[in-house]
């Protein structure tokens, strides 16, 4: 018998979600980067991409669907594992990816495609953080996080002295805490600390230096758009994430009567947070890749078309499946990805390994107090 739960059905999209967007993600990428291998602009016409890319496709097409389907064979009383399937969807991910990978990685070692065209160095594109006030794109984020206090606030007087802090997936309350300040406002700590931590990672991301290809004429407009564009999408994820904080709120104030449609209400945002991002990551690619920059001046030319005829230097050595970076000699802590849209960690930098510790332990910290707490 299928789970046509609420939770079943709501993850089933969610997984074909997820699914569609890593299937577009060979469309997001700089063109001269193919699943992360460096590629001259001149070869990118070679059959091998074509058959690559059509594979990577159809594989992540059929994963996703059988994922899917899995999901409502299992009984909706499973709700752990339903939860975890859309993780499970990124697992078979790598292993396609890393197969899309090692096959341009073997066409490239066997042909000599930089063995004609110039090499020129990277410049660095800066853009100062004056040129866009980036904490514009969170004032709706940041009022919503205050509503959630304000409503606590006014609710305060009328909360039980117990009151249900959680709920299972058919809405029904299943953990009871003691009325004080941490327990009601829990929500809205919690939220405190991902707003900080976002917005902070986002001034930080975006202060980072870029590098632009030579190859590409339009580089800098293209990096200058993407940047703003990436702000606006996280001033998005946040604002998502605030209404699921609030409407958490709501639920274990009473205000709102928990039910069957309570896990339904809270997907919501997260669906059109989802929808947005994708479309915003789409039209723009990873550094403004897919732009549609004017074709006079400013267009992506092959290097025999190109003045002195450059490219960008083959950096592979630098980037481990085309997806890890390690380099000391980079004195950036974060780095565009080569594989999809945004940044990854320098992992031959300090400050990354300090702050992949705090995100492990910074939830852990939060969970021990809530444990004390309540």
């Amino acid at each position: 018998m299928l789970n046509l739960s609420a939770i079943g059905l709501l993850e089933f999209f969610l997984i074909f979600f997820i699914g569609g967007m890593l299937i577009l993600v060979p469309n997001m990428t700089e063109k001269t980067l193919v699943f992360g291998v460096r590629v001259p602009f001149s070869k990118l016409g070679l059959p091998v991409f074509k058959r690559v890319k059509n594979a990577y496709r159809v594989l992540m097409g059929i994963i996703t669907a059988i994922v899917a389907f899995v999901t409502l064979l299992i009984p909706s009383n499973y709700t752990l594992l339903v939860t975890l399937m859309p993780l499970i969807v990124l697992l078979p991910f790598f292993i396609v990816y890393l197969n899309a990978h090692y096959a341009i990685e073997k066409t490239k070692s066997e042909s000599d495609w930089y063995g004609e065209i110039p090499v020129a160095s990277s410049a660095e594109v800066t853009i100062s953080g004056a040129e866009l006030r980036i904490w514009v794109f969170f004032i709706p984020a940041v009022l919503l996080l205050a509503a959630t206090f304000v409503a606590g606030v006014l609710l305060y007087p009328s909360i039980p002295d117990v009151f249900p802090t959680h709920f299972g997936a058919n809405g029904v309350a299943n953990q009871y805490s003691i009325k004080s300040v941490w327990s009601v406002f829990s929500l809205g700590f919690i939220g405190i600390v991902i707003n900080a931590f976002l917005i902070i990672l986002t001034y930080v991301l975006y202060r980072t230096p870029l590098t632009q290809d030579p190859s590409l004429t339009s580089g800098g407009t293209r990096r200058r758009i993407f940047r703003r564009r990436f702000v606006q999408m996280m001033g998005v994820i946040l604002a998502s994430l605030n209404i699921i904080f609030l409407i958490g709120s709501l639920a274990i104030w009473e205000l709102i009567s928990p039910g069957g449609y309570l896990l339904p209400l809270m997907m919501t945002p997260l669906f059109a947070m989802l929808a947005v991002i994708t479309v915003i990551m789409y039209r723009t690619g990873q550094l403004g890749a897919n732009l549609r920059i004017d074709q006079g001046a400013e267009t992506q030319q092959t290097p025999e078309t190109r003045g002195t005829g450059s490219v960008r230097k083959d950096d592979d050595a630098l980037w481990k499946a085309g997806i890890i970076y390690v380099n000391r000699n980079d004195s950036r802590m974060f780095v565009p990805k080569r594989f999809g849209v945004g940044y990854t960690m320098n992992f031959g930098h300090y400050g990354s390994w300090a702050l992949l510790f705090a995100l492990v332990a910074i939830p852990v910290i939060i969970l021990a107090v809530t444990l004390v707490l309540r």
